[in-house]
Formats: C-alpha cells, sequence, structure tokens
C-alpha cells in the first residue's frame, strides 16, 4: 500500500517458509543490492515460522519490524564467518538490531580460524545481539551455553566487524565436565 505521504507500507506474515525459497524470490528483485554477495557466500537454508513483518519504505526515513521462529538453519563458512548448521530459535528485528533466541540440539560450527574440527553440539542456548555499527556490525552474548559430547561450557562472545580491517573476536569460555583426551579438537 502507499501511504499518503508516498511512503509504501508492506506488512507480511507466514506460518511456514523455506529460507532458500525466500532468497530466491528476493534475488529476483532484491532491496538491497549489498544482499547479493552474502546471500552467494552463505547460502542461508532452514525454516521459518510464524514471520511477521511490517516494513514502512520511504528512502532514508525507511523503518521495518520482524519477528519468526527459525529451526534448522544452515550458513555456509566464509573468508571471515563460521559456518553454522541445525541453529533453531527465535529472531525480533527492527533496524539496526536484530536480537535471536538460539534454542538448538544437534548444532555444528565450523570455524577453521578458531577451531581445529568443525565443533558438533548437542545444545546451544542463549541469547545472541546483532547491533548495527557507525562503521560495521557487533555481535555480542552474555551468556551462551554450547554443550558438546565430551565438554560443557558457558560463553562469553563479541564479534565486530569493520570494513578494510580483520575481524575481532573476544570468546570468553568456561568449561566444566571435559574429556581432556578430546582437547586436541580445539
Amino acid at each position: 500500500d502507499e501511504a499518503d505521504d508516498g511512503s509504501q507500507q508492506i506488512a507480511a506474515a507466514a506460518d511456514y517458509l523455506r529460507i532458500e525459497d525466500i532468497v530466491r524470490i528476493l534475488q529476483v528483485r532484491l532491496p538491497h543490492a549489498a544482499l547479493q554477495d552474502p546471500f552467494e557466500v552463505l547460502k542461508p537454508a532452514g525454516v521459518l515460522r510464524d514471520l511477521r513483518l511490517a516494513a514502512r519504505l520511504a528512502g532514508e526515513d525507511s523503518n521495518w519490524r520482524g519477528s519468526a521462529r527459525f529451526d534448522g538453519l544452515q550458513l555456509a563458512r566464509s573468508k571471515d564467518l563460521p559456518g553454522v548448521t541445525g541453529i533453531s530459535g527465535r529472531m525480533l528485528g527492527q533496524p539496526g538490531h536484530i536480537m535471536l533466541e538460539l534454542d538448538s540440539r544437534a548444532a555444528a560450527l565450523d570455524y577453521p580460524k578458531l577451531f581445529r574440527e568443525t565443533i558438533e553440539l548437542d545444545q546451544l542456548r542463549g541469547r545472541l545481539d546483532l547491533t548495527r555499527l557507525d562503521d560495521g556490525w557487533q555481535l555480542r552474548s552474555r551468556h551462551l551455553t554450547a554443550d558438546a559430547p565430551h565438554l560443557r561450557t558457558v560463553n562469553r562472545l563479541r564479534l565486530e566487524h569493520r570494513p578494510q580491517q580483520p575481524l575481532f573476536v573476544d570468546l570468553q569460555s568456561d568449561f566444566r565436565d571435559g574429556d581432556a583426551a578430546n582437547t586436541h579438537r580445539y
């Protein structure tokens, strides 16, 4: 719909959507050309449930809000970002900030810059906040539980991406119930 001020109003809802299908639809006419490369590199996949999206498109004065549950989320590993599989939880978003509440079973993290092997996780739970910075973005978690078959952890995480700079990673982990025979994986 077009409002009296010339802006476009968009409201969307879906009970079930495959992420791969959303990417194909968006590639017909991307809302932002900058999305092309991330879609091609990260190859997002999985399922969205209970998607709700409201947007007002008015040039620089655009605004949006969205929420969804997601299951089996997958992102391919890229040059700077880790790959993930089997991620489930819920998302709430608005301009400049997306909150992910993770509640995953049988997930995996593939990040050779930090770990020697892909890390298989029995459980991954906690909140992640993705925030836009003036010159990049930040991903932060103050309490992220990641349990592998041979190790239980509680983690604090801060990643910052700024153009033309290396990815900054601050990961602090408290370990318990670990089997030292598996330290070669890390």
